[in-house]
């Protein structure tokens, strides 16, 4: 699968959320939709920088490192690959 492949996958998902989001809100099932408007903005998110040629499984591997997490480290002040 290729990476606009993937993107348009993740696009797609995101956008069946958005649909879900409705159903859930006449409900009045308003934790659902924050859960559900969450997962939307992951997926979209996940899209984007796939759509831009970030390698999503690398980037989660650098954020979730011990360096990563110690109080020297700016995430803005990293490039992102």
């Amino acid at each position: 699968m290729t990476q606009d492949e993937l993107a348009r996958s993740y696009f797609v998902k995101a956008s069946k959320r958005r649909r879900v989001l409705e159903v859930l809100l006449e409900e009045t099932a308003y934790s659902d939709v924050v859960r559900e408007a969450q997962e939307l903005v992951e997926l979209a998110l996940k899209g984007m920088l796939r759509k831009v040629g970030v390698d999503i499984t690398q980037l989660t591997v650098q954020l979730s490192s011990p360096a990563a997490r110690s109080p020297e480290c700016a995430v803005a002040e990293r490039p992102i690959p």
